[in-house]
């Protein structure tokens, strides 16, 4: 089984890890060329 790792940073970015998928509000995966691991801003801009 693959796992995935999720690290929120303090004052800062979510880390995704490993094997996961991010989709649209359509539920239409975005391109991700093969990466795994990507940081998500969670600063509301």
């Amino acid at each position: 089984m693959a796992s995935t790792k999720i690290t929120v940073n303090h004052n800062g970015s979510i880390r995704i890890e490993g094997d996961f998928e991010i989709v649209d509000p359509d539920g239409k995966p975005f391109g991700l060329a093969g990466r795994s691991v990507i940081s998500l801003c969670r600063c509301g801009h």
